[in-house]
């Protein structure tokens, strides 16, 4: 069933993949990724491209919606095209599903705490408290506050730097869920 959904060219020739665990074991997290390896997640999806995984382990900002799983399966096969054996024209980055609802976005920033977790295990606790005031703004805000909050909050730990994802920032979060007035 989970390689029925891979194009014939993953099925013959796998990626390299890191962290994940098909036992249900906990993850080796002293194995970080290294160059070209994928990061696997659980059965029934596809590993996070390398790109992807050394954009969030590198502390950059990227759009969860990268990692749900749709849009992983139509970046590995979008058509290229070569000319003389070099990459000529490249297919542009399609995504088939955007974050609509709490559901994706905590499905996406699971795989995005996974990720991080395995190359940082010390993070575990403020991303678990990050998407817990996730779920508890949507919980309270009508809207997208949730999503809104979401993004401008992890843009904003990308451009100071800052690793402590434990607390609100609470000028976005007053900007972000305030009554429209």
């Amino acid at each position: 069933m989970f390689s029925s959904h891979l194009p014939a060219t993953s099925i013959a020739n796998p990626p390299m993949v890191v962290g994940g665990s098909s036992s249900g074991a906990a993850a080796n997290f002293s194995t970080l990724p290294t160059q070209n390896k994928a990061f696997a997640i659980s059965p029934g999806y596809v590993p996070v491209p390398y790109k992807l995984v050394a954009k969030i382990t590198g502390g950059q900002f990227i759009d969860l919606a990268d990692l749900l799983l749709d849009n992983i399966q139509a970046q590995e096969i979008e058509p290229q095209a070569f000319l003389e054996g070099k990459l000529a024209v490249a297919g542009s980055k399609k995504r088939i599903v955007e974050i609509e609802n709490i559901v994706t976005l905590i499905e996406a920033f699971t795989i995005f705490s996974m990720i991080l977790r395995n190359a940082f295990p010390a993070r575990c606790r403020d991303l678990n408290q990050c998407k817990l005031l996730i779920i508890q703004t949507a919980k309270r805000f009508p809207g997208k506050s949730w999503l809104n909050y979401d993004i401008a909050f992890r843009k904003d730990m990308t451009a100071t730097g800052s690793t402590d994802w434990s607390r609100m920032n609470t000028d976005l979060f007053n900007f972000h869920t305030r009554s429209p007035g």
